[in-house]
């Protein structure tokens, strides 16, 4: 049976092997979980981590290692080259900044949102 639209074959990145964009983003997390160690280490008497902040930065770490191992792990890892400009990222760009005139919220410069907070009334009707 012939397929209507045709899979296109992908070039498979050799530099996957390296280190990628997602694992500068794994090793930024983690050194926002050695942060507090690293201020404690330097100034142990002058600043405390109290024994809950170590658990909370335990368990901050042991996701953020489980997650970077499962990552690498998934069978649904893009296994194809991935560049930087690409219709995707221009979209980005053509959302977040937005025609002149236009903020990226696609209100007029200078408004904002209508709140619909605790404070605001329920709206009518």
């Amino acid at each position: 049976m012939q397929r209507i639209f045709p899979r296109s074959e992908v070039e498979i990145d050799p530099s996957t092997i390296g280190v990628s964009f997602v694992d500068i983003l794994f090793a930024l997390a983690v050194g926002q979980v050695f942060a507090p160690v690293a201020d404690w280490a330097q100034h142990p008497l002058t600043s405390s981590l109290p024994a809950a902040n170590w658990l909370q930065l335990g368990v901050a770490l042991v996701i953020t290692i489980t997650s970077w191992i499962g990552y690498h792990a998934s069978a649904n890892r893009a296994q194809f080259k991935i560049t930087f400009f690409n219709v995707e990222f221009f979209k980005l760009v053509r959302n977040t900044v937005g025609p002149p005139g236009e903020s990226s919220t696609g209100l007029p410069d200078g408004a904002s949102a209508p709140s619909r907070g605790w404070d605001a009334p329920a709206p009518e009707g």
